[in-house]
């Protein structure tokens, strides 16, 4: 399935409007590995670098209540998430809780 494809449906089955704004993408490290543990439900959180998005202008930092789509190491469409909530923290104040969320154990 493509990513508008998943897209479209995911707004049909929730009554969402389909010109709703999404992002697409994947985990930098191993997209697969860290894709499967979000359909599992182990991974619920996940962490960037600040930096970047100073850097790049066209980058927006993620709000509560955007889409992305997930996508494996083949660029295919593996889920669609939204996020729930973004803060900024230095490394060294990442709580153990968040910690957890990543599910990498």
């Amino acid at each position: 399935m493509l990513t508008e494809q998943m897209w479209d449906v995911f707004c049909k089955e929730n009554g969402i409007d389909s010109d709703t704004p999404y992002e697409a993408w994947q985990f930098g490290d191993d997209p697969d590995k860290l894709a499967q543990l979000v359909m599992e439900g182990k991974k619920t959180g996940t962490a960037s670098s600040y930096d970047l998005y100073v850097l790049d202008p066209l980058e927006k930092l993620p709000e509560a209540g955007d889409y992305s789509i997930v996508l494996n190491s083949s660029n295919e469409p593996v889920c669609i998430i939204q996020t729930v909530k973004t803060y900024i923290c230095r490394f060294t104040e990442v709580s153990e809780d968040h910690a957890k969320k990543e599910g990498e154990g």
